[in-house]
């Protein structure tokens, strides 16, 4: 992570993203959500958003002071980095939904139901993010598959 964008030395394909200093906190840690979207078509744009997802969540709970900034299981959901941590909790219960550092979608909108928030909106927005991130990609996408593709109405690629 760099707070100074011109330190950054571009050798090379980077990412670069904004981060959130308030970000949505469940009894105090970051998630992140996985999402499942099928795109069938891009003229007309179709696109499908499966009804559930997945929720991880961080193992240790999240301070945003700056000593803390270094801490990968503070700032990050993934499980591949998470599991290692003495404090991750695994489920072993396949009906339990919101037990542990992952947790079903239905179970995150419920707790978050529960807390005086408005899911509808949020999913709203969600969904809007979705759509803006497809169209940011079509015109790409589309060239790519005319270019490539031999029967484009039976491309399917998976992100």
């Amino acid at each position: 992570m760099e707070d100074q964008p011109e330190k950054i030395i571009i050798d090379e394909s980077v990412i670069v993203a904004q981060y959130i200093n308030n970000p949505l906190l469940v009894d105090g840690h970051k998630c992140d959500l996985r999402l499942y979207v099928a795109v069938t078509s891009y003229d007309p744009l179709l696109i499908y958003l499966y009804e559930e997802g997945l929720v991880r969540f961080a193992t240790v709970k999240y301070d945003g002071g700056h000593q803390y900034v270094w801490n990968p299981c503070m700032h990050l959901c993934n499980y591949s980095i998470n599991k290692f941590h003495v404090d991750y909790i695994k489920s072993e219960d396949p009906d339990a939904e919101d037990v542990g550092h992952k947790w079903t979608l239905s179970a995150l909108l419920r707790h978050l139901r529960s807390m005086g928030q408005d899911t509808e909106l949020l999913m709203q927005r969600i969904e809007d993010v979705i759509v803006k991130s497809i169209l940011a990609t079509a015109s790409g996408i589309v060239s790519g598959v005319k270019q490539f593709v031999k029967h484009p109405d039976t491309c399917f690629g998976k992100l």
